[in-house]
């Protein structure tokens, strides 16, 4: 599965784990932070996936560190998990 996650719409923390939540079809309990993200990536969604953050400005970049480490965290430890994400072009 692939998932896009398109930083035009996203502003905010809460946001981006709504976000997921909905992509990923994650359980009410998910608690919406790094350690519940990393646990329902490695053992709760269906494999093999893929989740690209698309669009992202350099504020959003320094905002979302901890959320794109954990997930490049997973990308280098899991065979089935693949993460990216790209910043929007110049002007946009």
């Amino acid at each position: 599965m692939l998932v896009k996650i398109d930083f035009i719409k996203i502003k905010t923390k809460e946001e981006l784990y709504a976000k997921l939540k909905e992509e990923l079809k994650l359980p009410l309990h998910f608690g919406e932070n790094l350690d519940a993200l990393a646990d329902v990536i490695s053992g709760e969604v269906s494999l093999p996936l893929k989740i690209h953050f698309i669009n992202m400005d350099l504020p959003q970049l320094e905002e979302f560190s901890d959320e794109i480490g954990t997930l490049r965290d997973l990308n280098n430890e899991m065979d089935d998990f693949q993460f990216r994400y790209a910043i929007k072009p110049f002007g946009f």
